[in-house]
């Protein structure tokens, strides 16, 4: 497809505003707590996701670099004045509301982060899924360029399959859910 029909169908099916209303509560509690994890004058990753999403108030008074391929999570913490937001070159996806580049994930490896904050499609005794092939390529290559890997998953992730895998569950620090 055309950079113009890639942009418009992008990844996942449901609009990133309509997948934040669900559960909204719990998304905020968990992010949250992922927050209270971020200490002053580190480099985090933040993917981009409904329930990452939520941290971002949370996070506007840390003093942090912030890497992030959501475009939603940075334009919120483009706010704070002791936050540092870095962004990948590549293609805006308006309904998931993140940047993906198709051609070249060496970008995350010019990082080395304390820690990477991503949710899930779906967590199984397999592992961590996710449903897009694009998405997971950039996620890979944060897990790769981060200390310890956490994962945001409401409930009701753990009650459905994503479809493919991300990562073995042993490869997570930690799971942060209600």
């Amino acid at each position: 497809p055309s950079a113009a029909e890639a942009s418009a169908a992008g990844p996942g099916e449901v609009s990133l505003s309509a997948r934040s209303a669900q559960f909204r509560l719990e998304k905020t509690r968990i992010a949250e707590t992922a927050a209270a994890l971020c200490a002053d004058n580190e480099l985090i990753f933040i993917d981009g996701g409904s329930t990452t999403y939520q941290m971002h108030p949370f996070l506007l008074e840390k003093n942090l670099s912030v890497v992030t391929n959501s475009f939603a999570i940075a334009r919120e913490l483009t706010r704070s004045r002791s936050c540092s937001v870095i962004l990948p070159g590549g293609i805006i996806y308006p309904e998931s509301d993140i940047i993906l580049n198709p051609f070249d994930n060496t970008f995350f490896g010019n990082f080395e982060a304390a820690r990477v904050f991503m949710g899930a499609a779906a967590i199984t005794s397999r592992g961590v899924e996710n449903r897009d092939t694009r998405i997971i390529q950039a996620e890979k290559a944060m897990i790769e360029h981060s200390k310890e890997l956490i994962i945001l998953a409401d409930s009701s992730k753990f009650e459905t399959s994503g479809g493919l895998l991300l990562c073995p569950i042993d490869q997570v620090t930690r799971i942060i859910t209600d």
